[in-house]
């Protein structure tokens, strides 16, 4: 859906945490996938005002 247009998954063996999300300004490190979490994470900055080009594509 449209929540997820803009999300990239990536591996990165070198980071400290198992997950990280990461919008502008904004960084979450976890070890365990919390799937309620993560949704709560992206509705809150997908599109977000804080973005240098907010609702852009």
């Amino acid at each position: 859906g449209v929540l997820f247009e803009k999300v990239i998954i990536a591996p990165y063996s070198e980071m400290d945490r198992k997950i990280a999300l990461v919008a502008w300004n904004y960084l979450d490190k976890f070890d365990v996938f919390e799937e309620a979490r993560i949704l709560k994470f992206l509705q809150e900055h997908v599109n977000s005002s804080n973005a240098p080009e907010p609702r852009g594509m």
